[in-house]
């Protein structure tokens, strides 16, 4: 097993890494071996796509789904990560509907999971079979960086196969954010679902433009829903208060409360 893994590494691609007084965190190329797994990676979900239509149950929605994942490690090559351990942190990307890997992308433990997340977007939707009409994409706050918004909202998308990508990410909770939601009356809040403990899911539109300094006049100005758990009279969150507050960041124009589902 060992010496079959080692046919994926490349040594030369070790003399990229910047020195760690200039760059700490660092995302090696794929070497060419590991771009070629790719490629069979893709081929099998297309043909894993074919298997269901000749059954009958053709799939024609895609949502991707990207995640980075911390792994254990105490090997002394590993880097240390962001919950006081030592490992690594890869990022998967799902195709949830299917429950199949569409990519993945091999990070140290010390790679921030907000640090570069186009490059597996990429991957995994060009692995989609063209028989997809729509296309989706959610991740947590990590997604929630300039270049991948950037690229799953701009107008390209459209003409490709599958059309434009709707998609929902967890808003990184800045303090404006978080000032814009506490500001919302409570009858701004919808209530759309009640948890176990009688705590209410609510939703609401967020009055919340971020400073992106980067966006043109012509770009497509982007949502914000907000989320709102409240606890019922006499009950509290561990830190002592009876709500929390989070948000989604999104280009469709659903229904706030099926979004959040």
């Amino acid at each position: 097993m060992r010496e079959f893994l080692e046919r994926f590494h490349d040594q030369k691609l070790e003399s990229l890494r910047p020195k760690r007084e200039v760059q700490k965190s660092f995302i090696f190329p794929s070497s060419q071996p590991v771009s070629a797994l790719q490629e069979v990676l893709s081929g099998q979900v297309r043909r894993i796509a074919k298997r269901y239509e000749k059954q009958g149950q053709p799939q024609r929605m895609a949502t991707v789904d990207q995640d980075a994942t911390i792994i254990e490690s105490h090997k002394q090559a590993a880097y240390s990560h962001y919950a006081e351990g030592r490992g690594y942190q890869p990022m998967v990307a799902v195709w949830a509907e299917a429950d199949l890997v569409l990519a993945d992308e091999f990070r140290d433990g010390n790679v921030p999971a907000r640090q570069e997340p186009l490059t597996c977007a990429k991957l995994a939707f060009a692995a989609l079979p063209e028989s997809i009409t729509q296309r989706y994409f959610r991740g947590d706050s990590a997604c929630h960086e300039k270049g991948l918004l950037d690229w799953l909202k701009h107008p390209d998308r459209e003409k490709e196969p599958g059309g434009g990508i709707g998609f929902g990410v967890s808003a990184f909770m800045s303090p404006p954010l978080a000032q814009a939601l506490r500001k919302i009356s409570d009858s701004g809040w919808k209530t759309f679902g009640r948890e176990a403990d009688g705590t209410l899911r609510q939703w609401a539109e967020v009055d919340f433009v971020p400073g992106q300094k980067y966006e043109r006049k012509e770009s497509q100005s982007l949502r914000y829903v907000g989320l709102r758990l409240l606890k019922p009279q006499g009950v509290l969150f561990q830190d002592g208060s009876d709500r929390h507050f989070h948000a989604v960041v999104t280009n469709q124009k659903i229904e706030g409360g099926r979004l959040l589902l």
